[in-house]
């Protein structure tokens, strides 16, 4: 699960730091459209990886695989969980109210981006294991 949220959260490491900025007032969001394009590229491939880890799986003859699935594409949500985590340390940041307004917000906001591409990630390995079964039944 580890490797299935790692990745991803590379492709959207960098714009994640100009999310938290814009959303913690430090600077603008200037380039919506970079955002979007960042996360096409963040669904794409947690849908890849999340298929290639549900074909491993079903290789080892393991057919469990609808919470792992949905586990590695929400896996994600762990890493910017924690990189709000260092974006909070870096920041000036202090007293008992900003901290809990931060972190009551942050894991909102990570609760809903595990749900959200944990449904992706679920939706692309269903499509793959369904495909597989008919096409092994046709034969």
């Amino acid at each position: 699960m580890f490797i299935g949220g790692l990745l991803p959260f590379s492709a959207i490491a960098i714009e994640s730091h100009h999310l938290y900025a814009s959303l913690w007032g430090y600077k603008i969001c200037t380039f919506p459209s970079i955002l979007f394009v960042t996360f096409i590229i963040l669904v794409m491939l947690t849908a890849i990886l999340s298929i290639g880890m549900t074909y491993i799986q079903l290789s080892m003859e393991d057919h469990e695989w609808w919470w792992r699935s949905l586990l590695c594409g929400g896996s994600v949500a762990i890493f910017m969980f924690s990189y709000g985590i260092y974006f909070f340390s870096r920041t000036s940041m202090s007293g008992f109210m900003q901290l809990s307004f931060f972190f009551g917000y942050n894991a909102c906001m990570c609760y809903a981006f595990f749900l959200i591409i944990g449904a992706i990630s679920f939706r692309a390995s269903f499509t793959f294991v369904c495909h597989i079964y008919r096409a092994v039944k046709s034969e």
